[in-house]
């Protein structure tokens, strides 16, 4: 646990090393995402497997654990993505995408 500025703020490090709030902290601990971590409506967030070569950059930095390397191909848990859109930037190949659906 970390305090910061002028003891107002209580911050921890949560999953991946993310930094939240005592309160966000409470959400994440009891399934409630906060609403800047919202889903995208009618869209679903895609790996391209054709590009895809498993390095496992993105898993990191999410910070609700639904990405998964099985067979140097990466995997989502799609219904329980938030589409915070935190990893696709850290995709070499541009193998990630959230994209519209249906």
């Amino acid at each position: 646990m970390e305090i910061g500025g002028f003891g107002t703020a209580l911050v921890f490090r949560y999953q991946n090393g993310l930094n939240v709030s005592l309160g966000e902290r409470s959400l994440l601990e009891h399934g409630i995402l906060p609403w800047v971590m919202g889903r995208v409506p009618f869209h679903r967030f895609a790996v391209l497997e054709d590009r895809c070569f498993g390095c496992g950059a993105c898993i990191a930095l999410c910070p609700v654990d639904v990405l998964s390397l099985t067979s140097k191909m990466v995997y989502v848990d799609e219904p329980n993505c938030t589409h915070c859109r935190l990893c696709i930037p850290s995709c070499p190949v541009f193998a990630l995408k959230l994209e519209r659906s249906g």
